[in-house]
């Protein structure tokens, strides 16, 4: 490339960019709406999407990226099967797109969820900040699988009835009814459900044509059950029927907005509710919650977090264990947020939560025996604390030194 500046001339060399490698994987390059949104010049994109987009640059620039080309291929057909969008976009073409997104590693997988706009005006309004889900893990399908049916099951479900999911912290039921005087709109209700990525909506519809709030209620994992709003009821009254989540913290006071004069305001204090009685002892963790700071700080704030890692029979027999693990999480609760997570469920990335210095294949096998413990905090995850004491030897005042 010559350019001519003021009568001297002067010579470039400028790199040719190659951006078709990913063709026979199934997966397109981004699309200009999808890169505008990505470089936060637009939100163009239909409501509550989930876009999942991995960055790469040409394997002949990335040896990762080009020996991931297999497993991607088996995680396209799968998200083939569910019409999930999936795209690449490449930062030897699109570095501003790239720079924007923090992306330093290759290749890197997000996802991110299109906020929730609901068309009433009686709705709190809400901004354009997408919700990122960062992929950490081996560049396998398997695991990938995993990550993605994790972050296809953020959002609500739409049922008759139900029964409480084992793997799930909190459940927000809202049934639905026709008009009444103060009634709050489903839709504006569903915009907070969208941003609670460490619960469960459920909405018992008797009529699909209902768009209204007859009540919401909130169950929590340990058996605490409370209606929070009720169609014609302040707020102030059914806030006070709900002592038994005030159980390991003192009462909240709140200034409570008559629903039928302030419904924007209504909508974000039953949101505020339900964050800051969520937290229960101990907190089961998911690869979404960990890597999700918009998921795990209305849980644990800035509290040091204690995880056990456990194995599923352990877990669902209610184990001495998981006894002990709640007595120390009751004891520590202002000061450690306790959690657990199903070793069974993530292999792959509990596997990672080692010692940097530890291998699979090493004599140092006290690592991949369980149940075992670690604390960190969630903002950095690169350090942690490990307590060498494993399986049946594990006790009580063994996990209290830990906190």
């Amino acid at each position: 490339c010559t350019i001519t500046i003021t009568g001297k001339r002067k010579y470039y060399l400028i790199k040719p960019v190659k951006i078709s490698y990913l063709g026979d994987t199934g997966i397109a390059e981004a699309p200009p709406e999808v890169l505008q949104v990505l470089s936060e010049e637009s939100n163009s994109l239909s409501s509550s999407e989930i876009v999942f987009v991995i960055y790469t640059l040409h394997p002949d620039d990335c040896s990762s990226c080009g020996n991931a080309l297999p497993e991607l291929r088996r995680l396209r057909e799968r998200m083939r099967v569910d019409r999930s969008k999936f795209y690449h976009v490449n930062c030897d073409k699109h570095r501003a797109v790239c720079s924007k997104q923090n992306v330093t590693g290759f290749p890197t997988f997000l996802a991110y969820k299109i906020p929730h706009k609901p068309e009433a005006t009686a709705c709190p309004k809400k901004d354009n900040e997408l919700s990122v889900v960062i992929y950490h893990g081996a560049y396998k399908a398997s695991s990938l699988i995993e990550w993605y049916e994790d972050v296809n099951d953020m959002g609500i479900q739409l049922w008759s009835a139900y029964d409480f999911y084992e793997g799930c912290n909190v459940h927000i039921t809202i049934t639905t009814s026709d008009r009444t005087s103060d009634s709050l709109l489903i839709d504006c209700l569903v915009a907070i459900c969208k941003e609670l990525a460490f619960s469960e909506c459920f909405i018992l519809q008797d009529d699909k044509d209902d768009v209204y709030i007859k009540s919401v209620e909130l169950k929590r994992r340990d058996g605490v059950t409370s209606v929070i709003y009720e169609d014609n009821v302040p707020l102030e009254t059914s806030f006070a029927r709900t002592q038994l989540l005030h159980r390991y913290h003192g009462e909240h006071h709140y200034n409570n907005p008559n629903c039928a004069d302030n419904p924007a305001s209504c909508i974000e204090l039953l949101k505020t509710f339900i964050m800051e009685h969520s937290r229960i002892p101990v907190t089961e963790l998911s690869p979404i919650v960990f890597h999700s700071p918009a998921s795990y700080q209305p849980l644990f704030g800035d509290l040091p977090v204690l995880v056990a890692l456990v194995e599923h029979d352990s877990i669902i027999s209610k184990s001495r264990f998981m006894e002990i693990l709640q007595e120390v999480s009751v004891r520590y609760y202002k000061n450690v947020a306790t959690s657990f997570v199903d070793v069974d469920r993530y292999p792959t990335w509990v596997h990672g939560m080692s010692p940097k210095s530890v291998t699979p294949f090493s004599e140092d096998s006290w690592v991949f025996k369980y149940p075992r413990v670690l604390i960190f905090h969630l903002n950095d995850h690169k350090k942690a604390v490990f307590l060498r004491v494993v399986g049946e030897e594990l006790t009580g005042d063994d996990i209290c030194e830990v906190c």
